[in-house]
């Protein structure tokens, strides 16, 4: 009777033990509001309010070829100080009022963060082969700074986030200066991301 009574405690042990390292080892999929992120990754402190927004910006970084990549894709070579260096294909679906749109590209891995790749504002259009305005990188540089992670630093993420605008802003000296001006004319917004590593 003794001995019945321990196998079967023992035998609940076991399946408790074997429950628990199950659930440990396969968690399952991921919570919905991780698979679904609805923020940019690492998004600096002057772009915080740009998440209050509402997000009906669809972005899209098409290859050199025009394939769309999926977020979170390696940035193609092109678009990299080992290629050619050439600013990526953008685009996004038009917002009604939109009188213009902002994109703005950065690093929040970089050694000094936020390394900005590109500052750019009052595109008339739904991509950046329309004209805009630019304000310099963070390399002192106007328009598109090649994604260049130092080597073995690992891999960085390279956020795109499109803002857009209820009407075309004034020209700007700073990039303060122009996310003043922008947050009281936003409307929408959306976000991409690439990676990359060297």
């Amino acid at each position: 009777m003794k001995y019945s009574k321990l196998l079967i405690v023992i035998t609940l042990v076991v399946i408790i033990l074997i429950t628990l390292v199950t659930m440990t080892l396969y968690p399952g999929p991921p919570r919905k509001e991780e698979s679904h992120r609805l923020e940019p990754p690492g998004l600096p402190d002057i772009l915080e309010w740009v998440t209050a927004l509402p997000r009906q910006i669809n972005v899209k970084v098409l290859a050199p070829n025009g394939t769309p990549l999926p977020i979170g894709a390696k940035a193609p070579r092109d678009y990299t100080c080992d290629g050619q260096g050439v600013k990526p294909l953008i685009k996004w679906n038009t917002i009604k009022g939109a009188k213009a749109y902002t994109v703005i590209v950065y690093d929040p891995d970089a050694p000094s963060p936020p390394f900005y790749h590109l500052i750019a504002y009052n595109i008339r259009g739904a991509s950046l082969d329309n004209s805009m305005e630019f304000l310099p990188n963070t390399a002192g540089q106007p328009g598109w700074y090649p994604i260049c992670p130092p080597p073995g630093h690992g891999k960085h993420r390279y956020i795109v986030v499109v803002i857009a605008q209820d009407t075309t802003i004034n020209r700007q000296n700073t990039l303060k200066e122009l996310v003043e001006n922008l947050e009281k004319h936003a409307i929408a917004y959306g976000w991409h991301m690439l990676v990359y590593s060297r």
